[in-house]
């Protein structure tokens, strides 16, 4: 019988409701994470490769279950570390100088698609804050492109390095930045609110700082992909590598994050905190341009992608947005 600890709560995130249900026990995820770490070892050409910072990582060294909220329909880790933990754990990311130019590398014609449409939803530029900005590349592309662009990281290493190549960065969490009320006309949180201390503090926060009608564009993992996936897995047995590099090379094999949402849960949680017109949609996945992976796991990365990309945009469209199966949503919302 699992004991509790001092990371335990007995409440929702969002709710605040003690209503939950187990999704994943933690056995099963504690396994799936080191089974992870395991094929993520063995994708690299050389053992060197695999150990450059930031080329292994998404990886929780720590045991704890999956639950979701029965009011809410949030999920959530329990027990989750104390949000200075989360914060301390951050503080000291990084990656290092031969990580850095693959990783802006790979993320550039990312940041430059969610511009083009941000330009598109939101005619005209302004004021521009990317949150966990990381390396700062995605505000460095907005100023290119005339923003006044500014990125917040809690990091103190892509901080400095976002610094060097003349990117305005604030070290620390967004609320220690002390904004303005209705300073941005735009505020991105790519690959971000998965692992907040407490991601509904975050969006009150943004919601302030944005101006009327400002736009918030976020980047987070579909837990609902994730987990028909998991139960493929385990379906598969032994012939599940597969999938189980697939899930690997998407950052979801063990769910190594705090949250988890879905795009039903995610549109309420925003129309709860204060936003409207909000768009969900499928986000279109990338190869990797790692050229250090083995031959095999770059084809079946590329393979599998594709092929999701067209089901899931097939599914999209077909049903007229109702149902988005991607691994990764991308979401569109204004402060109202």
């Amino acid at each position: 019988m699992e004991t509790k600890s001092r990371h335990d709560i007995d409440y929702c995130y969002f709710c605040g409701e003690s209503n939950q249900t187990l999704v994943v026990s933690s056995e099963d995820l504690f396994a799936e994470q080191k089974r992870e770490l395991e094929i993520k070892r063995d994708f690299y050409r050389t053992s060197r490769d695999a150990e450059v910072p930031g080329k292994i990582s998404y990886i929780q060294d720590y045991e704890s279950a999956l639950v979701r909220c029965r009011n809410c329909g949030l999920i959530y880790r329990d027990p989750k570390p104390p949000s200075l933990e989360i914060v301390s754990k951050y503080e000291g990311e990084g990656f290092c100088r031969e990580y850095d130019k693959l990783w802006m590398d790979s993320w550039r014609r990312i940041f430059n698609r969610f511009l083009d449409k941000i330009e598109d939803i939101r005619p005209g530029k302004g004021r521009l804050l990317d949150i966990g900005c990381q390396l700062g590349l995605l505000p460095e592309l907005a100023s290119q492109r005339g923003w006044q662009a500014f990125g917040v990281d809690p990091s103190r290493y892509t901080a400095s390095q976002a610094g060097e190549r003349g990117v305005d960065i604030f070290q620390g969490v967004l609320k220690e930045a002390e904004f303005s009320d209705e300073s941005f006309d735009v505020a991105t949180a790519l690959l971000v609110f998965e692992n907040l201390p407490n991601f509904k503090e975050e969006l009150v926060e943004i919601r302030r700082i944005l101006k009327t009608n400002g736009l918030l564009v976020l980047k987070i993992g579909n837990f609902d992909f994730y987990n028909t996936w998991r139960r493929l897995i385990k379906i598969s047995g032994k012939v599940s590598y597969p999938l189980e590099v697939i899930l690997s090379r998407l950052h979801l094999m063990g769910f190594p994050y705090q949250f988890g949402f879905n795009p039903e849960t995610t549109k309420q949680f925003l129309l709860q905190t204060g936003y409207g017109k909000v768009e969900v949609k499928n986000y279109r996945l990338f190869c990797s341009i790692d050229k250090s992976l083995k031959p095999e796991i770059r084809l079946t990365e590329s393979l599998s992608k594709k092929g999701i990309n067209f089901i899931a945009g097939a599914i999209s469209k077909a049903t007229k947005s109702k149902v988005i199966l991607g691994p990764w949503l991308e979401i569109y919302a204004f402060k109202t």
